[in-house]
């Protein structure tokens, strides 16, 4: 089976969380992610038994694109992931190459 991990099936089974990840993805970032925080609060929640966060304290947003490095860019999708989901939680931030040069970006 594709998702014997009982870590994935969880993320899996979080509506909320994967439309997220797909919201991201549709924003045709270079190298993005969604920081690590929303799924480490989300995997905690599910492990102590704590009711769902309909808003999570926050959404980060990391991406590199040299080829725009306008901060501008970056308050318009920011202000766009805001608008989309009612929460004002979301933060996009632009990774700079030289603070991490030997990051190897996994996507699936």
């Amino acid at each position: 089976m594709l998702y014997e991990n009982p870590f994935i099936q969880t993320i899996i089974q979080h509506e909320q969380l994967m439309h997220d990840l797909r919201r991201v993805r549709s924003l045709h970032l270079p190298q993005s992610y969604i920081g690590a925080g929303y799924i480490r609060n989300y995997i905690w929640d599910v492990l102590h038994g704590y009711d769902l966060r309909e808003l999570h304290s926050d959404i980060d947003v990391v991406y590199y694109d040299a080829q725009d490095l306008r901060e501008e860019r970056d308050i318009q999708l920011e202000q766009q992931l805001r608008e989309e989901t009612g929460n004002s939680k979301w933060s996009v931030k632009k990774r700079w190459q030289e603070q991490w040069p030997q990051l190897t970006i996994i996507t699936a």
